[in-house]
């Protein structure tokens, strides 16, 4: 199955870079994942191809502050999945973060929360849809030096839990996705025309 896919993604969706992943491994490695692009360019369709690869052994966890993921999933009849929906309290604290300490605590608060959910299962695809929804948003900081830090302890944090991916989604607005490209293993970046390509990231 994983060939017949990597055939028709060759055929619609090129992978263009010479550091290039067969969609069937890149969740075999435990790796951190950053699927980015604009809106609308096919971030949830390849989530759609991975999980499908994944779901026989692992168990699909989404993480986000909305259905849409949810939403989607369902409508393609990928209902096998736990949601972890951050409250509104969260939301409200990253914006009123003062200092790099309580980024990190603010952090550490949220991979705890979702390290408590997914304890008692044992090999995990954890989906982080809109990353930017998450972020730190305060001006107490640099902001890049912000995200930089709050990403860096949250994917350290949940890696250390045995048997666990990281999938993080992020919208291309502006710089937005920059820090998250810089603290994953492997970059996935789609376009408007729904083609992608995959990268190792070389840190």
């Amino acid at each position: 199955m994983g060939n017949k896919l990597l055939l028709e993604d060759f055929k619609t969706s090129p992978i263009i870079n010479s550091a290039t992943y067969d969609l069937s491994q890149i969740l075999v490695n435990e790796n951190s994942i950053l699927i980015m692009g604009p809106v609308g360019s096919g971030k949830l369709e390849l989530i759609l191809k991975l999980i499908n690869l994944a779901k026989n052994d692992r168990k699909i966890v989404i993480v986000s502050t909305n259905y849409r993921l949810e939403s989607f999933l369902k409508d393609n009849k990928f209902v096998d999945f736990l949601p972890i929906h951050i409250s509104q309290k969260y939301v409200e604290d990253r914006f009123n973060v003062r200092n790099i300490g309580e980024i990190i605590k603010i952090s550490k608060k949220l991979s705890t929360e979702i390290i408590k959910e997914i304890k008692n299962i044992d090999k995990v695809v954890i989906i982080i849809y809109r990353a930017n929804d998450l972020s730190p948003a305060s001006n107490c900081c640099d902001i890049t030096a912000a995200k930089q830090e709050f990403w860096s302890s949250l994917i350290n944090t949940i890696k250390f839990k045995k048997n666990t991916n990281l999938i993080l989604i992020c919208d291309k607005i502006g710089q937005e996705c920059d820090v998250l490209s810089s603290v994953v293993d492997v970059v996935a970046e789609t376009d408007i025309n729904g083609k992608y390509k995959i990268e190792r990231n070389i840190v």
